[in-house]
């Protein structure tokens, strides 16, 4: 009596097992699932279920390489679409480089690209906001001071009537607040990095038709008035910043694509 439940109950589950879908049905069922997240433009959601149906149902070997064949699909219209955007940044970049020269510094790999209005040969003799600008779009302000006495300034403040910005303090004993002498001139320059003239830069972008002005605070107050050019420098090379940096996230998106086009194969 009990060899016959037994047999039964395994006549039962073979039954129901049979009765199932089968590896094939299921990875179809996954393909569609994939290409609902594909028209909803979710690629990422799209690749996993794929990845999780070739694990599963490895043996629906139609299937599999159905699935396969779309998952390359999408990531070779990733790739298209980042190497298009790539393509729009760098004719950009290009168009907004006729504004800048290219420089080198020492000890620093990345190339600088400096508004030609203010470039040294330029600007070597006058106090000034000067705009740092590298390749990957990293920027930053330098304050640039040079007179008969010493300031000792840590600090900028641009303004013009009601409106105003002000840098963080940069102390005096920090490497990036330097001074020298040259001739009969005491030379500061104070660069406001890591972020630290970030709101500067935007407050200036912002203001471009102002008659904006700036005092360097020190012991005591020295003021300039920005001059067209010195802001049109920074409106510029923000503008040129922004693509940079924009390009630089794409590449490193295709990046990522290509490393998992690698694990995957």
């Amino acid at each position: 009596m009990k060899n016959i439940i037994y047999i039964s109950i395994l006549l039962l589950v073979m039954c129901m097992s049979a009765c199932g879908p089968s590896q094939s049905e299921l990875a179809a069922e996954s393909y569609k699932s994939a290409n609902i997240f594909l028209s909803k433009q979710d690629t990422t959601s799209a690749i996993e279920t794929i990845n999780i149906a070739l694990k599963k149902y490895s043996d629906a070997e139609k299937m599999v390489g159905k699935l396969k064949e779309l998952k390359g699909n999408i990531y070779t219209d990733i790739c298209n679409q980042l190497n298009h955007s790539l393509d729009s940044c760098d004719m950009i970049i290009r168009q907004k480089m006729k504004d800048f020269v290219v420089e080198e510094r020492p000890f620093d790999k990345k190339k600088w690209y400096v508004y030609k209005r203010q470039t040294f040969k330029r600007s070597w003799d006058r106090s000034f906001l000067e705009v740092n600008l590298n390749e990957i779009g990293n920027i930053y302000i330098t304050s640039n001071y040079i007179g008969d006495k010493s300031l000792n300034h840590t600090a900028v403040r641009v303004y013009d009537k009601e409106l105003s910005c002000k840098t963080p303090k940069v102390d005096l004993d920090r490497i990036e607040n330097h001074h020298s002498d040259f001739m009969d001139s005491k030379w500061e320059k104070v660069s406001y990095k890591n972020g630290a003239s970030d709101e500067l830069i935007k407050f200036i972008a912002s203001h471009p038709g102002r008659s904006l002005k700036a005092v360097f605070l020190g012991n005591r107050y020295y003021y300039i008035l920005l001059e067209k050019y010195d802001i049109e420098a920074v409106v510029k090379s923000y503008e040129l910043s922004l693509i940079l940096k924009k390009r630089e996230q794409f590449k490193k998106r295709l990046h990522n694509v290509d490393k998992r086009i690698c694990t995957d194969c």
